[in-house]
């Protein structure tokens, strides 16, 4: 067990794989793996990272670790790449993600935004970013936990979003859609075995990506948190019994006999 304080890019390097079963998982592979081990096990392929993952990299780079806005990411000289000269320095900049000045202004405004949150300013102290990683039931699992306080019983997670924020039911079901409640079980536990700390709450601060960066602190409560601890540990028992068995069905196995439904009986 460990806890591993601005580990950067190597944590996402250091997971388990199709090729390397072996390595920790997180909640993101599980959540993955459990819609279709069959599919999770044979899309070898990297996930291709879109414009908003991106700006979530790049929010959560400013919201959490602002230093690394100066040696992380260049602003480009050019508005655009379509000359070849654009091209040829956009594509110089190896190891530093090229970003317009417009990206740099609006992500160091949501940063200083984020701080000024009541319930991040009001904190008397807290960590960021924090890769931790131990044994649940033998199997190696990983968690980067976006910011923890000194003290208290909470773990916080930012959360993005290019959606404007309209109610808390709203984001009840993208909590659940997205199996959020997952990864707050899971992170809590591996923390709690890690640190030796008894963390029982975690709240998500929701942040929209465009000005004025409305945020919603959502805080799980014991059932929602129990409900993703269920989740997240059946996903955990059916990745065991795959890696062991080395199968890896997909969603729907062997043949399903089925009946009509209610509603295809219905006579007009």
């Amino acid at each position: 067990m460990k806890i591993i304080e601005g580990m950067g890019r190597e944590y996402y390097s250091q997971t388990a794989t199709p090729q390397n079963l072996q390595g920790p998982v997180s909640k993101s592979l599980l959540w993955d793996f459990n819609r279709s081990p069959y599919k999770w096990f044979h899309n070898r392929r990297e996930k291709e990272s879109t414009p908003a993952m991106r700006t979530g990299v790049l929010y959560h780079t400013a919201c959490l670790e602002p230093h690394k806005l100066e040696t992380e990411y260049i602003v480009s000289p050019y508005s655009d790449f379509r000359t070849k000269e654009a091209r040829e320095w956009r594509d110089s900049m190896t190891g530093i993600q090229v970003i317009t000045a417009d990206e740099y202004i609006k992500a160091e405004s949501a940063g200083y935004a984020f701080r000024k949150n009541p319930a991040i300013e009001h904190l008397p102290g807290y960590r960021t970013e924090l890769a931790v990683f131990a044994d649940v039931f033998g199997t190696p699992c990983k968690c980067l936990i976006d910011l923890v306080p000194d003290s208290g019983v909470s773990l916080i997670d930012l959360k993005t979003t290019n959606q404007s924020i309209e109610s808390v039911d709203q984001l009840t079901s993208l909590i659940i859609n997205r199996g959020y409640h997952l990864q707050a079980s899971m992170y809590l536990d591996l923390w709690n075995m890690a640190s030796g700390d008894n963390r029982t709450e975690f709240m998500f601060v929701f942040m929209e990506v465009d000005r004025p960066y409305e945020m919603a602190n959502i805080l799980l409560d014991e059932d929602f948190i129990k409900l993703g601890r269920e989740g997240y540990m059946n996903a955990l028992a059916k990745w065991n019994q795959c890696v062991q068995t080395n199968t890896f069905p997909p969603a729907i196995d062997g043949i399903q006999t089925i009946s009509p439904p209610k509603w295809a009986t219905k006579t007009k």
